[in-house]
Order: structure tokens, then sequence, then C-alpha cells
């Protein structure tokens, strides 16, 4: 979820036809994205996230570090799978990604 995604999730909770030309995606329509990003605070404590339908790659540039997580069997990211080499590509693919947004 985006902050631009508040609008068109609550006009469409009140049954209100989302207007042309709004950026974000209601969040009671299924697969409206391949993914989101997302981004908390800088400096030493920054984090960067990729969130795709199975897996959140989270990466910590003070430290160049990424945690991996599987969300459909792990919801509450207990289990860092970054170093899982059945994975590989997984890692790759949403640093992809998370490369494009910064």
């Amino acid at each position: 979820m985006a902050l631009h995604d508040l609008m068109p999730t609550m006009l469409g909770m009140a049954g209100v036809a989302i207007p042309e030309g709004v950026e974000g995606c209601s969040l009671l329509a299924p697969d409206t994205r391949g993914h989101l990003y997302g981004e908390n605070q800088s400096g030493a404590k920054a984090t960067r996230m990729i969130r795709a339908r199975q897996h959140k790659l989270i990466w910590y540039p003070a430290g160049n570090r990424s945690q991996l997580f599987d969300m459909m069997e792990d919801p509450r990211g207990r289990h860092n799978l970054a170093a899982d080499p059945t994975l590989a590509e997984t890692p790759d693919r949403l640093q992809a990604l998370l490369r494009g947004h910064l």
C-alpha cells in the first residue's frame, strides 16, 4: 500500500466512482500491482523494501545487507531466506525492481 492508494480505496468502500487521473490503486481490487516499493528513515537507519506477491526484500543501505521473506509461508517475516541457495534468483529479481525505484 502507498499513501496515494488511500483515496481510491476509501472511495471504493463508499461506493463512489474513482475519478480519472487518480494515481493510486484501490486495495479492494485484486492484483492491482506487481510489486510495491517502500522506504523508511535515512542515514544509518535507512531501509528500502520491495514487496512482490510472494516475497519481500528489505535492503539496508548502511552495511549493504538484505533480508528476504516468503510472505505466503511466513507472513510475520520471522525467517530470513536471503542465504537460501534454492531462492537465488528471487533476491536478484527483487533487487532489480528496487534499483528501479532508487
